[in-house]
Formats: C-alpha cells, sequence, structure tokens
C-alpha cells in the first residue's frame, strides 16, 4: 500500500472538492486525534514576495475569527511552498444544498438568517469582509446548526490576482451574491456582505436567484441596473413587509442598505410577526463596561462616517460593466501584463461593527466624510444585554438596537447560576462540576473554579471583585476572590482552607450580594413541623473574618404568604437589588413557573405583581443594574398546554401600579419553544459613555 499523502502533519483521506482558488481535502490531525478539512492554495502563490508577506497577514485575521456560528480555523501554514489553511470539518452539507429541494419555511429561514447574521457581524467588528458570501459557504453541522465559512478566502484570492498569480478572474466573488459596488470593480465595506445576505433570503424564500443570467456577466450587469424583482410575485403566500426587508437588503446604494447583519434580522423577524419593520435602522454602538446603579443611563452611540455614494447614471453604468466584461474575458486567459504595488492597510480605517449592533468606522480612502450627529439614547434601566438560556446554552439579547438575540455557547450542555460578572467583562455559569467564565467577544469558556466529588450550589462575586461567596454540600464558604488560586482549588477541602469564614446554620443554596459587600442573602430549606419550606435568609458578613455571619431576616416565613405557598412552599427563583428590595416567584408549573412577588424588606411588606393581565406565571424576575426596571419569563396559564415562554423587560413602578399592557422583547419564532425550559434570565449594565 502507497504511503499516506501528508500536507504538514494532517494525513489526508480524499478530496472533498476544488474551485477557481483552492483544493479542499477531508484529512486527519494525529496530534489532536480527529478529522479536519483542509483547504489547499496554488503552490505557485509564495513564488510573490508581497503574496508571502500579506497571505500571513489575512491569514492570521482569519484565523483571530473566533465566534459560535464562524467555522473555525486551526491552522494556517504551508507545505513545499504550498499555503493552506485548516478547519473545523462540518458533515451536516451546505445551505446551497438545502435550497435545492425548494423554496424553505418561514421558521427555518428566520433562524438561519439571525444566527449568520451574529457571526457575519462579528467579522465586519474585526475588520473581515467575507467579499462570497453565498449559500455555498453556509455549512451545518451534525446538529443541523448552520455556519459561516470560507471567511477571507475571497481577500486572499484577490491578493494573488493584485501580484498576478491567477487568471481565474477579475473581480473576486460570485457573480449571483455580487453587490452593485462590487460588480463595478469599486472598494466595498461590510455592505456588500448585507448585499449578499439579502440574496440568500431571497432564495431561501423562493427557491429562485433575484437576478439570472446564461453568463456571469450577465448577472452582474443586472445586479448593477435592474430593479430588485417582486418576490411576492413569485411566493404570494408570503408576508407583505418581507418584500419591503428584502428590497432595502438589496439597495443599489449601499447607504440605503440595513447598517449590521443583525438589524437585517431584527426586521424580517418583525416582517414575520406582521409587525411594520423598523427600516430606519439607527446604527447604535454603546461600549461594554459596567456602571454603578443610576437611573437612565445615557449612552452616547456612535454611527459610522459613512462616505456619500453619488448615483451612477445609466451610461456610466454600461461604460463601466463594458470595462469589467473587458478585464474578465481578458483575465481568464492571460496574467495581468504588470505588477501592481500592495500598499499595507491602516487596521485603523477597516470596519468595525459589533455582534449584535452596528458599525464604527468605515474606511474611506478617496472622499472625506461628512460628520454624523450622534444621538444620545437612555438605555432603560441601565441594560443594555440580557443573557438566557434555552435548550441548555446561552443566548444574548441587545437590548439597545432591538436586535434578534445571538447564541453564545453550542455545546448543549446543562447550565446553572448564570451571572454577568459585576465589571461586565463576562459572563459566569455552572456546567457540570465546573463554573465557566465566557466573554461575548471571544465565546471561548474559561474555567474559573472545578471541584470533584461536590456539586458547586451557589457561585456570585462581590460587586467590588474581592470576594466570592460559594456554596457546597449546602455549606456557605466566603473567600477572596483570586482568579489564579481559586482555578487550583480541586474539592471542598481546599475552598473551607481557603475560606475567610463560613455558615452552616441553615443548608444554603443560591446566593446573592449586597452592593457593600457587607450583607449576602441565602435561599434554604427549612424543615418545620409542617414540612420542608423554601425560606430566604438575609446575612451580615461585614466582620466574617472575625466572626461567623449574623441572620438579620428570614421571609416569607412568617411574614407573609405568597399565593399557593402552603401547598408548595418552594420559591424558585429570587433576585435582590443589593439593598431592600427583593423579587421571588413560587412554583405552579412546568419547573418553576408561579406567582411573582416584590417584597421591601425594611417594611416587611410584600405585594403579588403578576403584570402580565394580572395572571400567573413567572420566573427568573431581576432586577435592572440601576433597580428601575426588571426582566422576567412569562408563561399564560391560560393557555395550556399550548403555552410559549414570553420574555419582558418594564419598569418596576409599571409593575407595581398595576393596570399596564406591556409589550414582550423580541425573539425569533419559536426560540423558547421547549415550556420547560429554564432560562434564567441576567442584565448586563449599560456603559457610561464620557
Amino acid at each position: 500500500m502507497p504511503p499516506k499523502k501528508m500536507i504538514g502533519r494532517y494525513q489526508i483521506k480524499k478530496e472533498l472538492g476544488r474551485g477557481g482558488m483552492a483544493t479542499v481535502y477531508k484529512a486527519f490531525d494525529p496530534m489532536f486525534d480527529r478529522d479536519v478539512a483542509i483547504k489547499v492554495l496554488p503552490r505557485e502563490l509564495l513564488h510573490n514576495s508581497q503574496f508571502q508577506k500579506r497571505f500571513a497577514r489575512e491569514a492570521k485575521t482569519i484565523a483571530k475569527l473566533e465566534h459560535a456560528v464562524i467555522v473555525p480555523v486551526y491552522d494556517v501554514g504551508e507545505d513545499n511552498e504550498q499555503p493552506y489553511f485548516v478547519m473545523r470539518i462540518m458533515s451536516g452539507g451546505s445551505l446551497a444544498d438545502r435550497i435545492a429541494s425548494g423554496p424553505m419555511s418561514l421558521n427555518e429561514t428566520a433562524a438561519i438568517l439571525e444566527r449568520i447574521a451574529s457571526g457575519l457581524d462579528h467579522a465586519h467588528k474585526k475588520g473581515v469582509i467575507h467579499r462570497d458570501l453565498k449559500p455555498g459557504n453556509i455549512l451545518f453541522d451534525e446538529t443541523g446548526d448552520p455556519f459561516l465559512s470560507d471567511f477571507g478566502i475571497a481577500k486572499i484570492a484577490n491578493l494573488a490576482q493584485q501580484t498576478h498569480l491567477t487568471g481565474s478572474g477579475g473581480i473576486i466573488g460570485t457573480a449571483a451574491y455580487m453587490s452593485p459596488e462590487q460588480a463595478q470593480g469599486e472598494e466595498i465595506d461590510y455592505r456588500s456582505d448585507i448585499y449578499a445576505l439579502g440574496v440568500i433570503l431571497y432564495e431561501m424564500l423562493s427557491g429562485k436567484l433575484p437576478f439570472d443570467s446564461s453568463t456571469p456577466m450577465g448577472v452582474a450587469v443586472k445586479h448593477i441596473t435592474e430593479p430588485v424583482p417582486r418576490i411576492l410575485e413569485i411566493k404570494p403566500d408570503l408576508p407583505p413587509a418581507i418584500e419591503t426587508v428584502i428590497e432595502k437588503a438589496l439597495a443599489k446604494n449601499p447607504e440605503s442598505r440595513y447598517p449590521s447583519a443583525a438589524s437585517f434580522a431584527s426586521a424580517f423577524s418583525a416582517a414575520l410577526r406582521g409587525e411594520s419593520p423598523d427600516l430606519s435602522a439607527v446604527a447604535l454602538s454603546p461600549t461594554r463596561v459596567a456602571h454603578p446603579r443610576e437611573t437612565g443611563v445615557p449612552v452616547t452611540p456612535t454611527q459610522p462616517p459613512v462616505p456619500a455614494v453619488q448615483p451612477v447614471s445609466p451610461k456610466l453604468w454600461m461604460i463601466g460593466v463594458g470595462i469589467f466584461a473587458f478585464i474578465g474575458i481578458m483575465l481568464a486567459v492571460l496574467f495581468w501584463p504588470r505588477p501592481a504595488p500592495l500598499a499595507e492597510p491602516d487596521p485603523s480605517t477597516m470596519p468595525a461593527v459589533l455582534a449584535t449592533s452596528f458599525p464604527t468606522e468605515t474606511p474611506a480612502p478617496t472622499l472625506t466624510p461628512e460628520p454624523v450627529s450622534e444621538p444620545v439614547v437612555t438605555v432603560p434601566g441601565g441594560a443594555d444585554l440580557a443573557a438566557f438560556i434555552t435548550a441548555n446554552d446561552i443566548w444574548v439579547l441587545d437590548l439597545v438596537n432591538n436586535a434578534p438575540p445571538t447564541r453564545l455557547t453550542t455545546n448543549n450542555r446543562e447550565k446553572m447560576l448564570m451571572q454577568w460578572m459585576p465589571n461586565g467583562e463576562s459572563l459566569i455559569y455552572r456546567e457540570g462540576q465546573c463554573i465557566y467564565s465566557i466573554s461575548i467577544e471571544e465565546t471561548n469558556p474559561q474555567p474559573v473554579i472545578c471541584l470533584e466529588n461536590t456539586e458547586i450550589e451557589g457561585f456570585s462575586v462581590s460587586q467590588d471583585l474581592s470576594q466570592v461567596a460559594l456554596t457546597s454540600d449546602r455549606i456557605l464558604y466566603i473567600l477572596p476572590f483570586d482568579r489564579e488560586s481559586i482555578l487550583k482549588m480541586r474539592d471542598r477541602a481546599a475552598v473551607a482552607d481557603a475560606a475567610t469564614c463560613s455558615y452552616n446554620q441553615v443548608p444554603a443554596k443560591s446566593i446573592r450580594w449586597s452592593d457593600d459587600g457587607t450583607g449576602i442573602t441565602i435561599s434554604y430549606v427549612a424543615l418545620t413541623n409542617d414540612g420542608r419550606k423554601d425560606v430566604i435568609r438575609v446575612l451580615n458578613v461585614s466582620n466574617c473574618q472575625a466572626s461567623a455571619p449574623v441572620a438579620i431576616q428570614d421571609f416569607p416565613a412568617d411574614i407573609f404568604t405568597p399565593d399557593g405557598y402552603l401547598d408548595n412552599p418552594t420559591i424558585t427563583t429570587f433576585d435582590w437589588d443589593g439593598g431592600e428590595a427583593f423579587l421571588l416567584n413560587t412554583f405552579l408549573r412546568n419547573e418553576g413557573y408561579g406567582e411573582l412577588y416584590f417584597y421591601d424588606m425594611a417594611s416587611q411588606q410584600a405585594q403579588k405583581l403578576n403584570p402580565i393581565d394580572g395572571v400567573c406565571c413567572y420566573r427568573d424576575a431581576r432586577f435592572s443594574p440601576d433597580g428601575t426596571y426588571i426582566i422576567f419569563s412569562f408563561q399564560d396559564e391560560r393557555q395550556g398546554l399550548d403555552v410559549r415562554t414570553q420574555l419582558f423587560y418594564i419598569s418596576l413602578a409599571d409593575a407595581l401600579a398595576g393596570g399596564q399592557s406591556f409589550k414582550p422583547l423580541n425573539l425569533p419564532v419559536d426560540l423558547l419553544r421547549v415550556a420547560r425550559d429554564k432560562p434564567m434570565l441576567i442584565l448586563h449594565p449599560a456603559a457610561i459613555t464620557p
């Protein structure tokens, strides 16, 4: 048997496909004992020193695109003067395969669009434009989740063109999904990807491309000159507002398109719900920094200084198309006649877009941008993001831009105890026997602490990041929050040795810190003559090193009796504003939904809220960072078995007053489809922009 062909350390198994610029192989990585996909570029590319330098730079940029929706690049290198990329192998086929079977359902289309939009915006934030977005570059894993692939491959191909090493074509991209400005050979930015995503949406819904011709050149001409075909003439059963959404995404003028993929996906979701989509799409981009509690935090968003694009006359269109056609034909058979210098780009001029918000900077190589005013937006409750759990994974919802949620984790493993770190830089959660930390930008979980042979029942970091409270085997431990030393702890004995104090007078579970770090609230199970009851206890831990924590107050206990508490004395979830106010809910149905209560510790007065039409049921209520709003999940008990979960973010004053009507947060259709999901909502403090 002949020896296996190798590329680097990778053992080639078979060829998966090839195109004008690369060949893709299935290979085996012996170092990590896994199959991978290797995309190999032509060997002659590395003969040019300019290409070598730019290839190394672009390859590093691509490899840094770490996001839950982007196919990860494991390795980049060259073997025997042949450049290659090593990526995760995707076994679920491509979006092109699915479209080939005919038009897709609205729900499936919305789910794919929302997920892909988050990855696309993340790449734009990092200054990377896809340039060749198409169904063949949207791949599915074995569970059916879509991923974006081939980021930057078109840019690498463009580098090859500029160094005259390929005669495959003059303008990089696929004609069917090419924006008008790309087809005319103009400078492009992130909005060219938005256009391509609009073409993909059109194709998913109709099963057809908006522009078709017998030649790629003919398709490119139509993208430049012809109006967007009316999708309702092909699919009259679609919601009418969808046509308007598609027309905006496929606008000839880049300035008229959506400012981000997330806003595009949000408009499509609104159209599905029968709402009039917001086509103005004002770009907002608050910085992610924690802030102290205050009402109505002002956030100064930034708008990208996009150069004005002048309308192109039909005469100039045809001249441009003629030049494009001539270059394309010549490059099909010849190399470029003479080298063109490669200018090193300034990274500061690359476009930047938040994963679920909008660009903050766009390149303007020849035009002086007009200054754009920056509106000041008041963030209700001082929160800009909400995170929740569904189907065992964490999703993040942008409250400022009303954009669709993005998926933060993808391993489908049960997660508990989710909370933002007080500085807002990351969130933490329990998975298995470990507490993990994960940031929105990197989406790569890092262990904080893992305990063997015991369960972490509660975990909370103080507001000043100096202390951490942890419950294990129903004992409360308070210890210094030193990430390095905590990570080394492997069992409860190590935690006990490091603790400044502990508390075992009651079997403690959940934990909340006071704002000033002198108090802790725990939930515990009390054993009474009437049986077991969930109780919330407030502790004074200000003198923790010298003496044990001191109990200040227990409730509901003898203070008040929530409805249904006598039959099922369970408090599913509670939250503390860090001062005197509490939110809690009882257990009546579906893994912990029940009546929602507000409790004031100073006056010892409780009030049943039930803000949605005065009916049950609620869970996971949380105070906003400034304490003036609350967020919660709601299941309308009147819907019976057809109940669906909704999330609400409302004014606490309105909830206490009652009699108000509230609108749920913007969520994709059927995202919270499992009635027994535990969303475990948490709110991220918005930024203060100086």
